[in-house]
C-alpha cells in the first residue's frame, strides 16, 4: 500500500508518535509511506521516510495514495477543504486522540471549549473512518458519527528498553532519588494530567516517598509553586522536557498516572512494555483496558486515595509482571500493525 500520514508538526508528542511507530511498521511490512506536516521543530525530520511541509492551501496529488490517514485539527481541515468531490481507489482516514470536549474545555474554558470541539466534529464529515482509541472512546464519537463511521484501535509503543541514560543524567537523577522510593511521571504538565492531584497526595505520604517529573508544560511554574507552598521542594525534582524520557523508568519504584482526561496514554503504555508498578486515576479508558491485577487505580480527584494506592502497591510485586504480560498479550506493535492493516484493507 501507499499511504500519506499528515500531522501537525513534527514535534515529537503524543500523536506524532503514534504516527511515528505506524510509520515504521506500514515500513517494516512493506508499505509506502510519506509523512505531510504544517509546522516545523526544532529536530531534523526523524520519520524514516519523506516528510513534506505544506500549507493549508497546499496540494498533494491524493490520487496517488491507497489510503490518507490525518492525526489532529488542521491535518482534519485539510483533507476538509483538499479532497475532490470525486477521487476513487483511496481511503480517508482520522484518528481522534482524546475525548474532545472534555479536552477542549479543559484547555480552553467552556464557551471556546465547545465552539472548537463541535468545529473538530465538523472537520472529519469529509473522511471515510473514524478511528478512536478505545471501545469507551468509539461510543462517546458514534453519537455524532453513527455506528458504521466510528471504529477503535488500541495504541502501542515501539521503544528501546536498553536504552541507558547519560551520564550527567544518572548522577541527576540517582542524587535526587537516593534511598527513597521514587514515584515517576512522563509527560506534559498541565492541569488535565493531575499533577496537582500528585502533589497534594505526596503530603499524605511518608518522606520516604519522592517525586520525580519528566516533561515541560503550561502549568510548569504554577505547580512548582504549588510544590513550593507544600513544603515539597526537597521531594518533588521537575527534571523539564527530557528526550525519549521512558529511559528514566529502570529507575522509577512506582509510575503514576493521575490524568483527568487521556485519549489512550501512551506515557503508560511505555510502563507497562517496561513493567512498572503503576498508579492510575479509574478513567473509562483504563478501566476499559487494564484490570485491578495488572495496575493501582484510584477515584479522581481523591489525593487521598491515591496516596493510599501508593502505599499498597508498594510491597505488591505481582503487578509488574501482570502488567508487561497485558501489554504483550493487546497492545504489541504487532497487534497495532495488524488493526491497522485490516483496516486499511476493508472496502
Amino acid at each position: 500500500m501507499n499511504i500519506a500520514y499528515i500531522i501537525p508538526s513534527l514535534k515529537p508528542m503524543g500523536p506524532i508518535n503514534v504516527v511515528y511507530d505506524l510509520v515504521r511498521l506500514m515500513l517494516e511490512h512493506g508499505h509506502t509511506c510519506d509523512v505531510y506536516y504544517f509546522d516545523d521543530f526544532d529536530i531534523d525530520n526523524y520519520f524514516p521516510c519523506p516528510a513534506n511541509r505544506i500549507a493549508l492551501n497546499t496540494k498533494i496529488d491524493f490520487g496517488k495514495y491507497d489510503i490518507v490517514h490525518s492525526h489532529g485539527l488542521r491535518p482534519n481541515i485539510y483533507v476538509f477543504r483538499q479532497k475532490p468531490f470525486r477521487i476513487k481507489g483511496t481511503k480517508f482516514i482520522t484518528t481522534f486522540h482524546n475525548y474532545v470536549f472534555q479536552d477542549f474545555c479543559m484547555k480552553y474554558g467552556k464557551l471556546k471549549g465547545t465552539i472548537g470541539g463541535v468545529v473538530f466534529l465538523l472537520t472529519a464529515m469529509r473522511h471515510d473512518k473514524i478511528v478512536s482509541l478505545s471501545k469507551d472512546a468509539q461510543h462517546y464519537y458514534q453519537k455524532w458519527f453513527g455506528k458504521k463511521k466510528v471504529t477503535y484501535i488500541y495504541n502501542t509503543r515501539m521503544i528501546d528498553t536498553q536504552a541507558p541514560l547519560k551520564e550527567n543524567e544518572l548522577k541527576e537523577l540517582m542524587g535526587f532519588k537516593g534511598e527513597s522510593i521514587l514515584i515517576g511521571m512522563n509527560g506534559s504538565i498541565l492541569y488535565r494530567k493531575g499533577i496537582d492531584i500528585i502533589l497534594k497526595a505526596m503530603t499524605y505520604l511518608p518522606d520516604r516517598f519522592k517525586l520525580f517529573l519528566a516533561g515541560d508544560g503550561d502549568d510548569m511554574e504554577k505547580m512548582r509553586g504549588m510544590a513550593t507552598d507544600l513544603n515539597l521542594s526537597n521531594r518533588v525534582f521537575f527534571a523539564g522536557n527530557r528526550k525519549d524520557a521512558y529511559r528514566y523508568l529502570p529507575y522509577y519504584d512506582i509510575y503514576a498516572l493521575p490524568s483527568r482526561s487521556e485519549g489512550f496514554p501512551l506515557a503508560l503504555l511505555e510502563a507497562a512494555c517496561m513493567g512498572r508498578k503503576i498508579v492510575c486515576s479509574n478513567l473509562p479508558i483504563l478501566q476499559e483496558t487494564f484490570d485491578d491485577n495488572e495496575v493501582k487505580m484510584f477515584s479522581l480527584p481523591d489525593e487521598k486515595a491515591l496516596a493510599d494506592s501508593i502505599l499498597r502497591i508498594e510491597k505488591d510485586d505481582t503487578f509488574e509482571n501482570n502488567v508487561r504480560e497485558k501489554f504483550n498479550n493487546c497492545y504489541s506493535p504487532t497487534h497495532f500493525y495488524n488493526n491497522h492493516i485490516k483496516l486499511y484493507s476493508e472496502k
